[in-house]
């Protein structure tokens, strides 16, 4: 059997070992005790690619409903601010987390000499952001759609399309 210091392909690792390298074990689903190390590294990699290539399209979407003239100046300007932020970030998490050991085989190895960034305050931090580029996201269109000459209800039907992203 494997040691604590080591993350073998097989036998699976244990929630033990998952929990003092990625999670309180409180926080990991009952699935995740399963994954072998080499599968949760590519998800969490492609969950950071995929959940910031939706934000970015959300804000082409803005940029392709509102158009360019003057009116709508701030708006675009804004929309490329928060993209380039978003964008900036996804490089900076992806990078993080391919590279959050040094060499990379000991995030799958403990036993090879190196170091690994504090995980847990990487996680924090990554929600933080997500829930920041979230808001900024879904709250760039408010003020377009206030601005609608629309009844009330309307508008709300709109904020509601907006909010949820529909």
């Amino acid at each position: 059997m494997a040691s604590a210091n080591t993350y073998p392909p097989y036998p699976m690792t244990t929630s033990k070992q998952l929990s003092s390298y990625f999670l309180p074990s409180c926080l990991l689903p009952i699935r995740a005790t399963n994954y072998p190390p080499e599968a949760f590294f590519t998800s969490q990699t492609l969950y950071k690619l995929t959940i910031n290539a939706t934000k970015i399209s959300f804000l082409f979407l803005y940029l392709r409903i509102f158009p360019s003239n003057q009116e709508n100046r701030r708006f675009r300007i804004a929309t490329h601010v928060v993209m380039a932020y978003i964008l900036l970030y996804a490089i900076a998490s992806i990078g993080a987390t391919i590279f959050q050991c040094t060499p990379v085989a000991r995030y799958f190895d403990h036993s090879i000499d190196g170091t690994c960034i504090n995980v847990e305050l990487f996680w924090y931090f990554n929600a933080i952001n997500n829930i920041l580029g979230d808001i900024l996201t879904l709250s760039l269109p408010v003020r377009k759609i206030y601005q609608l000459q629309l009844p009330r209800s309307e508008k709300m039907g709109l904020y509601t399309v907006f909010g949820l992203g529909i």
